[in-house]
């Protein structure tokens, strides 16, 4: 799988950005909401991203998606769907009803931005905007924005049995633009990763 062109991901970073900067808030429950919830085990990302990387993580911290959370979980997140689409996520971390942040679902095309908000759920700020693209059905690029930096990941689905993978940690205007790479493929059915490069800036100075 090719790296990811640099241009590609500075311009996701001002696109996501720009969209997060437009997004009005516009999400009311009804009842027609379904409600389940993710154990996180202090990792809040945990849920969020859809692609074969973070289905890895779920399980290998051995969490599922679940209709009732225990009354003693302090560190969960709350997922709302409309229709089987996600619309909102709240997320608690350090306390049962201790509600550290919500996301917002905006959808464009086959694209869906997670949009974060303060505790209090009024103001937006610009950390942690999560994105899933789809095709065909399948994830082939994921990644949130913090600023100025992004994590990406993009997945190649050209054999049955294996989805080829490759992710970037990578900050433009950084003194080392680029803080990890990585390479391999998820075996399909054990979800095992096979890693075939690697590189973090520190260990390479």
């Amino acid at each position: 799988m090719e790296k990811a062109n640099k241009e590609y991901l500075r311009q996701l970073i001002e696109n996501t950005l720009k969209k997060y900067s437009d997004f009005e808030i516009d999400f009311h429950d009804s009842p027609g909401v379904k409600i389940t919830y993710i154990a996180t085990k202090k990792r809040f990302p945990i849920g969020l991203r859809c692609g074969m990387s973070g289905l890895a993580e779920m399980k290998r911290w051995h969490v599922k998606e679940s209709e009732r959370i225990s009354q003693t979980c302090q560190y969960y997140n709350k997922i709302y769907r409309v229709d089987g689409k996600v619309m909102k996520v709240e997320c608690y971390i350090g306390g049962h009803d201790r509600l550290s942040k919500t996301y917002i679902a905006f959808y464009e095309d086959n694209t869906r931005y997670l949009f974060p908000l303060e505790n209090n759920q009024k103001t937006p700020f610009p950390r942690h905007i999560f994105v899933t693209a789809i095709k065909d059905g399948n994830v082939y690029e994921e990644y949130h924005v913090d600023g100025n930096q992004i994590n990406y990941e993009k997945y190649g689905y050209t054999e049955k049995d294996k989805v080829d993978y490759y992710y970037i940690n990578y900050v433009p205007a950084g003194k080392e633009p680029i803080l990890g790479e990585r390479k391999g493929y998820f075996l399909s059915q054990s979800m095992e990763f096979v890693e075939t490069y690697a590189f973090v800036w520190w260990q390479n100075g």
